[in-house]
């Protein structure tokens, strides 16, 4: 299973939760710039340990919490499982299920 697709999703959420942009995360995370979040978001890249800990406290969460499939739609899961996304890809499926939340990119 892809985790990283789970970790994004799970730091999308929280941080669409808490109405951050992806620049006020990364300076609450401790993450090195707004670019680093959008490969995180989508799935990409290789998170370090200290990456996933600044994460995780920025959402008041464990380190953990980020590879729950709780909450996580089937659609994501069932990518999670075998598709490879693109980054567009992700900020759709995010879209279409938090489209009562408030977006901010």
């Amino acid at each position: 299973m892809n985790f990283r697709l789970i970790l994004g999703w799970n730091v999308r959420r929280g941080r669409i939760a808490l109405k951050l942009s992806q620049e006020k995360f990364a300076a609450a995370a401790e993450i090195a710039d707004q670019p680093t979040v959008s490969e995180l978001e989508c799935g990409e890249g290789n998170p370090t340990f200290k990456t996933l800990e600044g994460a995780a406290t920025a959402l008041s969460i464990t380190v953990p919490q980020l590879f729950d499939v709780e909450g996580v739609p089937n659609e994501v899961i069932s990518a999670a499982k075998g598709k490879t996304w693109s980054g567009d890809e992700i900020r759709a499926l995010t879209a279409k299920y938090l489209k009562n939340k408030t977006t901010i990119d």
